[in-house]
């Protein structure tokens, strides 16, 4: 009886011993990736009919640095937000010039758009700053920088005219529609398709 007991109790630790030892389980893993509870303007930035970039900056140094350097990070995103929507910008003009009975050509929206986009972006502007918890849990200075809707309209009307681009009203609608968030391309296909 007393082997049966000892055999009994070694099964028992050597049973404690390998659960201990099991791999997590994926919910348990799951726990363990960090959690992004940073504010909606940090992570998501939006201004309607417009253009908006949030920028995060680890909390070292004098905020007036910190915000520089957030501010300045803002705005050079919003600059490659234009040239993104100058490349869609141009392949689109390119598909309303084909389309068209008559050809049109001009500059490449994508070719003038750093010099644009350099005049316009001293209009955007900070709208919000505060400190907030990184995704690591470390405090970090975000700053979100936007450009108005009248002057992103005018940054689109700069790019045309730089462009040389002649378009008639219903195009310019399409290709401004398209120029502030990639929405147009059922219209265009509308268009071309006629």
């Amino acid at each position: 009886m007393n082997k049966v007991v000892k055999a009994a109790s070694l099964a028992a630790s050597v049973l404690l011993v390998a659960c201990s030892g099991s791999p997590e389980k994926p919910e348990q893993q799951a726990s363990n990736v960090p959690y992004d509870n940073r504010p909606d303007w940090v992570k998501l930035p939006i201004v309607e009919d417009g253009l908006a970039s949030t920028q995060c900056v680890a909390k070292k140094g004098s905020s007036s640095i910190m915000q520089a350097k957030a501010t300045a990070l803002a705005r050079a995103e919003i600059a490659r937000q234009i040239e993104v929507k100058a490349t869609a910008l141009d392949k689109t003009y390119q598909r309303l010039t084909e389309a068209s009975v008559g050809d049109s050509f001009g500059s490449s929206f994508e070719s003038v758009s750093k010099t644009v986009a350099n005049q316009n972006l001293s209009g955007t502007r900070a709208v919000k700053a505060e400190y907030v918890l990184g995704i690591d849990g470390q405090p970090e200075y975000c700053v979100m920088v936007t450009m108005s809707p009248s002057l992103t309209k005018d940054l689109f009307n700069d790019l045309l005219k730089e462009a040389n681009a002649n378009v008639n009203a219903q195009n310019e609608a399409i290709l401004y529609e398209e120029f502030k968030a990639f929405k147009a391309h059922n219209e265009l296909d509308e268009l071309t398709a006629e």
